[in-house]
């Protein structure tokens, strides 16, 4: 008598259909949580993104002050023409660069920055804002802030 397993065809079926159920759950697992990951690295990117937008709307480096208030999203043109190197290391994320534009639609003046390492971007994320442009003669013109935000993931 030999020692051993014998299945009948049915038994060797059933088997093999639990092990192929078994195998196909780890997979499904396993690409849902990859999936879940991915998800949650992009919203943090996009997250840092609207960070960075509310920053600079509020940035007393580049809003109008009145009466010792900062006047959120009205930019003041005398401050868009020179912006210190604060503003540079108030928002600095880790291998990342962003460049904003602030552009007058009613007269198609417009003003760019660029700040932060110079990195090759992986993912790229836009944003724009409406915005109010205030000229030292006291006219405000209507305008939009331009926002794009390039993040290395290495």
């Amino acid at each position: 008598m030999s020692k051993g397993i014998v299945l009948t065809f049915v038994e060797a079926l059933t088997s093999l259909l639990i092990l192929i159920l078994i195998i196909y759950a780890l997979f499904v697992y396993k690409s849902n949580y990859y999936s879940v990951n991915f998800i949650v690295s992009s919203n943090e990117d996009e997250r840092k993104t609207i960070i960075l937008s509310q920053i600079l709307l509020s940035s007393p480096y580049l809003c109008v002050e009145d009466d010792g208030r900062l006047l959120r999203g009205v930019f003041d043109v005398e401050k868009l023409k020179n912006i210190p190197n604060d503003l540079r290391d108030d928002v600095n994320y880790p291998h990342s660069t962003y460049e904003f534009t602030i552009k007058d639609i009613e007269t198609n003046k417009d003003w760019s920055f660029n700040l932060g390492e110079d990195v090759e971007a992986d993912h790229e994320y836009d944003v724009t804002i409406p915005v109010a442009i205030r000229y030292s003669n006291g006219n405000v013109n209507f305008g939009k802030m331009e926002l794009k935000f390039y993040i290395n993931e290495t």
